[in-house]
């Protein structure tokens, strides 16, 4: 699967959160050592242009730092969530999760437009984690794409709820709502919200039956099943 983008400040483009983090950051940094220098010079700043940017009042830099820091890591949890109505899958067992995956259908992301023969490598970490490399060609360019990232359990290692980054600090949910148990012969992911949405085969095809039956019940769960994408793999 591709991703992830890392969602969002879930539902910003990937510019916007981009230049929204960097920004907060470096003014945060750059009115804190204004105000360590020279603290009379705190207020000028934020009624000249911060204050009114973030409303937040009142005009103590610290505070807003505060009040920001707190606001971003609410963003950054949402981006790591499950859908509403939605649950994880249990029992969970990533020794068998880890491996090859192919991407059988999807909705539509600017992050895998162009792109088919589209898999997901999963492999163990020393950390505990999962290390998480995406691959597609791209027909156009004639080339192959690929991205590499990490993911990490979000609660217990037996629930199949993961965030995944492929850009520094900056997560989005990975989460397991559907698992072939039995044989682990297919898995259907959803991001933090239901406009992100997978359904992976271990095998480039699945049995017409099972694909039928997985899209009825994603149909159920609230995806948008009529706007799927389904991945050329040869």
């Amino acid at each position: 699967m591709g991703e992830v983008n890392n969602y969002a400040l879930c539902n910003l483009s990937e510019k916007a959160k981009f230049f929204t983090i960097i920004f907060t950051w470096r003014y945060n940094y750059y009115l804190a050592n204004l105000t360590i220098n020279n603290p009379s010079i705190c207020g000028h700043f934020c009624k000249d242009y911060f204050c009114r940017v973030t409303l937040l009042l009142p005009f103590n830099c610290f505070e807003i730092m505060k009040r920001l820091l707190i606001f971003i890591f609410v963003l950054l949890s949402a981006c790591t969530g499950t859908p509403d109505g939605l649950t994880v899958i249990d029992g969970f067992e990533v020794n068998r999760y880890i491996g090859t995956w192919y991407e059988i259908a999807r909705l539509d992301h600017r992050f895998e437009r162009g792109l088919n023969n589209i898999s997901a490598t999963y492999s163990l970490t020393e950390d505990g984690g999962v290390k998480v490399l995406n691959k597609g060609w791209n027909q156009a360019d004639g080339k192959w794409e690929q991205a590499e990232g990490k993911a990490y359990f979000v609660e217990q290692p037996d629930k199949g709820h993961l965030k995944v980054s492929f850009f520094g600090p900056f997560y989005g949910g990975y989460n397991i709502i559907d698992l072939d148990k039995k044989d682990y012969t297919y898995s259907m992911v959803t991001g933090p919200d239901k406009s992100y949405f997978w359904i992976l085969s271990r095998t480039k095809q699945l049995p017409k039956e099972t694909l039928d039956a997985l899209i009825e019940k994603a149909k159920k769960m609230g995806f948008a099943t009529d706007q799927f994408i389904f991945v050329d793999q040869d």
